[in-house]
């Protein structure tokens, strides 16, 4: 189930696993150059305060953010399409890209708006096995074990919906439900349905991957300072590309005071005692 159909950009959003904010910007020209960096991300992932600290950091250098499909993720980077990419795992790295972790998000129920399950606020699978999962099976490790229709045999013989969207009307008319990563959510959320957490599902992760061997020089330092952000390195690092503040002058030590040589030891003299004056008789 594909995660977004057409690719869009965005200038800011907020932080891991929290609502995504994308503001939709008018395409390039098509004989503009590629922009110095290129940064894509699948539906859903948030950028947050990565994407803030790069474009701070490298005002200079024209960075696009492309959302693409989950299923073109690795594609983007073998094509070079791309520099670096938030990818949803599992993702398969091969022998040609790195992959790091970054976060887990937080598996969710969708279901329609009114049903009686979304009176909790933690919803179990096996609570949800006498109904329809709209997506494909595979997708919910577990569901072959605690679903009625498939333990019965009894799943409609129907394609699983391509689009997140085209699942989330399904689910809106009442035809079954579906599970999504929070983020997933949190974008496809509106009114008529909504979403809980479930538990008996494990989290999905996020990571961000890139090309292990880059032809260009300077693409390479930038993906590796970006990379750098990421885990967590500042602009005062010593692997940060900023400009290195202005030494200060060091402070002159005051001149050390000559210290005096102690007077030889002598040792008192006991006093003489004072010889007694006669008096006149």
């Amino acid at each position: 189930m594909s995660e977004h159909q057409n690719p869009e950009s965005i200038s800011e959003s907020t932080e891991p696993a929290e609502s995504v904010e994308t503001v939709a910007t008018a395409p390039e020209p098509t004989d503009a150059p590629p922009a110095d960096f290129r940064i894509a991300y699948v539906s859903g992932v948030s950028l947050g305060k990565w994407g803030t600290a790069w474009t701070e950091r490298n005002a200079r250098v024209r960075t696009s953010f492309t959302m693409g499909e989950r299923e073109d993720q690795r594609r983007v980077l073998t094509e070079n399409l791309a520099d670096v990419s938030f990818v949803r795992l599992p993702f398969d790295r091969g022998d040609d890209l790195h992959l790091i972790k970054l976060y887990e998000e937080t598996p969710m129920v969708v279901l329609p708006k009114g049903h009686e399950l979304l009176e909790r606020a933690d919803v179990g699978l096996g609570e949800l096995a006498d109904l329809h999962l709209i997506q494909d099976p595979s997708e919910v490790p577990g569901w072959a074990e605690v679903g009625t229709e498939m333990i019965e045999g009894t799943r409609p013989d129907l394609p699983a919906p391509e689009r997140v969207a085209d699942a989330i009307e399904l689910v809106a008319a009442g035809i079954g439900f579906v599970i999504l990563p929070q983020s997933l959510a949190r974008l496809h959320d509106r009114k008529d349905v909504k979403h809980r957490r479930v538990s008996g599902v494990a989290p999905t992760e996020i990571g961000i991957a890139w090309r292990i061997d880059e032809d260009d020089a300077v693409r390479a330092e930038r993906v590796e300072d970006f990379v750098g952000i990421v885990r967590g390195r500042t602009a005062n690092s010593s692997r940060g590309r900023a400009e290195p503040e202005p030494e200060k002058p060091a402070k002159k030590k005051p001149a050390q005071q000559q210290s005096k040589k102690p007077a030889p030891f002598r040792p008192r003299q006991p006093r003489k005692p004072a010889s007694k004056k006669r008096g006149r008789r």
